[in-house]
This record gives structure tokens, sequence and C-alpha cells, in this order.
């Protein structure tokens, strides 16, 4: 075995990408300690007391984030179906199947376009070509060396050019904008585009529309059963050694590695991952003498999501997401509910962090397009959740972490500059790389 089995690696934050890195770690022989602040593993992209943060959409082209799902042995609980998007244009939506049966490839795609209702009919070669424009820009998420980064270059810029002017420069027709650019863009980073970093935008189109699968699919419910569960019971399955409930306070270089202080204890370890999300680096003392890994996530601002969900007793499921053209920006999503009928989830993005929405108002609204738009009559249950700070503004202002930070100090999360969004797919390929990177650093090897 390699000498990677005598250092021990403590990884605070057990949110996808420090499930990934656990993993990979642990598989390895490589002594792990995983902190995690909650009572359940899964961060974000988890089921809390009640429901995470809306609907995950999860596609066939999530190869990272399906990896996490294969090793955990929770994959055959994501309800697939063929990709469809559709749009919300006043009280009727109008949706573009591009999956199954759709033939693969950007033939199949293209031919699907231009026979949906989705785009009116003057413009759906307009926008074939403008979607083509974008498939060929010359961008492409970071190679694993690149993503590692050397400890010296710590972060990789952004792209100087948001959604928005993409939008300009390949000519997407208004409508186009509207109803696929706008809603899919909002729905990947929980902000407008005329605030976001194209490249990862690029980077997701291109990953989706040349899936040979193309299949889109999410966990009945919640992740509480496609991730939080299944990743405990793996994680201990492998040895790790897994303090849930315990927040680290502080951390600091000692003579051989680092000190960890929660409000119980202090230990010590060989090599530390930080997984934590922008907003939460701050409240650990002592990473900023080490590295500017948390003056740059002081940088990076964040938007809320309120999200409204319905039990419905009957109704119809929608063939897929459902984005609102114009106005408000929400998504909806549907499935039948587990004890009978539909459930009903509304996401509201890129909302301010303060102050919170109109409940009241929200629900009503709410309530009333449900009804319309599945078919539903009984209203069984509902609930409504609010989440100030729900994922970073990928922006064109900030640069994004690489792995290595300093000297056996690292960093993963759906932040990580994977050339991806803020989604389960890019904190999972950070974590994943992450393990490797450690790995590799602890037997004295280099990436190729």
């Amino acid at each position: 075995m390699v000498d990677s089995v005598q250092k021990r690696v403590t990884i605070i934050g057990g949110g996808v990408a420090g499930l990934c890195a656990a993993l990979a770690l642990r598989d390895a022989g490589t002594e792990v300690t995983l902190f995690e602040a909650l009572p359940h593993l899964g961060g974000r992209g988890a089921a809390g007391e009640s429901f995470d943060t809306g609907r995950h959409m999860i596609t066939t082209s999530y190869t990272s984030f399906l990896r996490l799902l294969d090793r955990i042995g929770s994959r055959d609980t994501i309800h697939w179906q063929p990709a469809s998007f559709g749009t919300r244009i006043g009280d009727r939506p109008l949706w573009w199947p591009f999956g199954p049966p759709v033939p693969q490839g950007h033939l199949g795609a293209a031919g699907s376009l231009l026979a949906s209702p989705l785009i009116p009919g003057r413009d759906r070669l307009p926008s074939l070509l403008a979607l083509n424009r974008v498939l060929r820009q010359q961008v492409s998420e970071p190679g694993d060396e690149s993503l590692s980064g050397n400890s010296e270059d710590r972060f990789i810029p952004s792209s100087t050019i948001t959604i928005h002017d993409l939008f300009k420069t390949t000519q997407w027709p208004t409508s186009l904008i509207r109803r696929l650019g706008e809603p899919v863009s909002v729905g990947m980073f929980n902000a407008i585009p005329a605030q976001t970093d194209a490249v990862p935008f690029i980077n997701a189109l291109k990953r989706v529309l040349l899936d040979p699968e193309r299949l889109i699919g999410w966990g009945r419910g919640n992740l509480g059963e496609v991730i939080t569960l299944p990743a405990q019971r793996a994680l201990q399955d492998a040895g790790v050694d897994l303090r849930m409930g315990q927040r680290v306070t502080s951390v600091s270089r000692n003579v051989s590695g680092w000190t960890l202080e929660t409000r119980h204890q202090t230990e010590t370890t060989d090599v530390l991952l930080i997984t934590l999300p922008p907003n939460q680096l701050g409240l650990l003392k002592g990473v900023d003498a080490a590295t500017p890994l948390v003056e740059q996530a002081q940088k990076v601002e964040g938007h809320g999501i309120a999200t409204l969900r319905g039990h419905f007793a009957e109704g119809t499921p929608f063939p897929g997401p459902l984005a609102e053209e114009g106005g408000d920006m929400a998504i909806w999503f549907s499935e039948p509910h587990p004890e009978g009928g539909v459930l009903v989830e509304r996401v509201l993005s890129a909302l301010p962090s303060s102050p919170p929405p109109d409940f009241s108002a929200l629900m009503d609204q709410f309530i009333k397009n449900a009804e319309i738009w599945t078919g539903s009559t009984e209203l069984l249950h509902h609930e409504f959740r609010y989440y100030p700070f729900a994922t970073p503004l990928l922006d064109t202002r900030t640069s994004r972490p690489t792995i290595r930070q300093a000297d056996t100090l690292y960093y993963a999360g759906d932040w990580a500059g994977t050339g991806l969004p803020a989604t389960l797919e890019s904190a999972a390929r950070a974590g994943w790389q992450a393990g490797g990177t450690i790995l590799a650093d602890l037997q004295g090897l280099h990436l190729a």
C-alpha cells in the first residue's frame, strides 16, 4: 500500500463535494475524518427537516454526480424520463421534447426544436442557427490539471462576457432568449443572464445537447433517499470517521499539518480539505491566514430561492420542467406522489437575500396555477421555504478557486472552477478531483 495510508485527511463539509472526496480517498486506503455541522449528510443537495432548496434536476450528462450515486448504490432511485423543456406563455405551457425517442446528436435535437411549438415558426430556423453558434464556441471545461491548480495559481479567472452578451454575439432571437435562454440560465445559476458568466452556460448546454441518452430526472420527493441515507451507509461501510452535528469553528497550521477546533474538542490532521460554500467560509476562523480563499469568498454574492410545494389528490404531471416566460424567475416541477395524486413544486430563483417574499400571495398564485396546469382539484398539503443564500452567483467579476490552495490545504465545492454552473455535477466533479489530487500529492506524483 502507498504511503498515503499513513496520512490523515480531514474534510470540512459533508455536501456532495465532501462525499465524493471522502470516498475517493478512503477507497485508496487513506484515513479520512469528515466533519458536517448538520445532523445529516448531503448539504444543500439533501433533505433536511422538511425538504431541500427545490427540485435538483439531474441529467444523464451529469457523469460525476451519477458516479457518486453508483458508488453509494442509489442511482435506481432517480425518476428518469425523456428530456423535455417547457415554457409557460400566459396560461399555456409549450414544450420542446428533445430526449428519446428523438434521435441522438445535433440533428435529432435540431429537428425536435424545429418541430416544437415552443418557438414561433418564423424564429425556428434562426433559433437553430443561434444554438449552433453557441455549440461552436471555443470554450471547454478545465482539464483535471487546471482544475487542481498548483497552489500558486489558486484561482481560475472568469470569462469577460455574460450570458446576455452571448445572446447578442450569437444572435439569439428574442423568443429564444425569453422562452429558453433566460429560463435555462436562471435554473442553472439562480441568477439573471446579465450577471452570469457565459462559459459555464455554454459548457452545460453542450453537455446536455451532445448527451447520447438525453434523459432528465430527479429523486422522488426529496434527495434524502438519493443522497443522505445511502451516503451515510456507504461512508460508514468504507471506514470514514463521521463527525455529524459537529461544526469546525477554527483551523490553524501546526508543525506537521493542521489543528482544528470544534465547540467540544481540538484535534490535528495532516491534510485539510474544505468544501464549504462561500457564505460559510467566513464563519471558519484561521483559513484566511494561509490563503486568500476567504477574502475571495467574501466577494461572492448569493441569491435566494423560494420553494413552494403542494400535494394534490389527483392530476397529471408535466412531461418535464416548466419555466415562466418573463416576469418571475420561476421553474415548475411535478411528479406522481408516492401516496397517490401529484406533487407540484414551484422554485423561484434570483431573489434578494432580504426581505423574504410575501408567502401568502405566492402560495395563492401557486395553488391557482397548479390546479389549472395539472388538472388537480384537491390540495392535500402545502409547504413553503425561503433560502436567503441558496447558491453563489457565478459572475464575470469573481475568480473561482482551484483545488490546491496551499501546502496540505485544498478546496472543493460547487463554487470551484470546474467550468460548470453551481450544480450537483459541479460539486461532484470538484470532489472526485480533490480526492485524486490529494492522493497524487501524498504519493509525490504529478497529474498527467
